[in-house]
């Protein structure tokens, strides 16, 4: 008997393997591509970094609308310049976390700009 069995050469399974590669990348990318939603870690952080920062300066708006002298204290708050407004709800203590020691980053500006609308 003979052996029939075909071996195969280096390049042969070398192009073998990158034809392969490209048609499951391509399938892959067709199935989970631009719909799936790829996202890298720095994006994926940035997003969550904003939502929490949204949370909290939802807080931060009701804070400053339940504190005992809101009526006043926004007035004041609304003669200041754009600018001085988030040192102005810093020192408010409207950007600080019940529970927190300081105010959050980002959330004195945001809370700024919601208190203005």
């Amino acid at each position: 008997m003979t052996n029939n069995k075909r071996s195969w050469s280096p390049p042969q399974i070398i192009w073998s393997a990158i034809i392969a590669t490209v048609v499951w990348s391509a399938a892959g990318f067709n199935w989970f591509g631009p719909g799936f939603n790829w996202m890298t870690q720095g994006v994926a952080m940035k997003m969550s970094t904003n939502a929490v920062t949204e949370n909290l300066a939802t807080i931060c708006v009701a804070q400053a609308h339940s504190a005992l002298d809101a009526e006043a204290t926004l007035k004041e708050f609304a003669g200041l310049s754009t600018y001085k407004q988030p040192t102005f709800v810093e020192t408010s203590g409207w950007a600080t976390m019940p529970g927190g020691d300081s105010a959050t980053s980002g959330v004195a500006k945001l809370c700024a700009t919601k208190l203005r609308t």
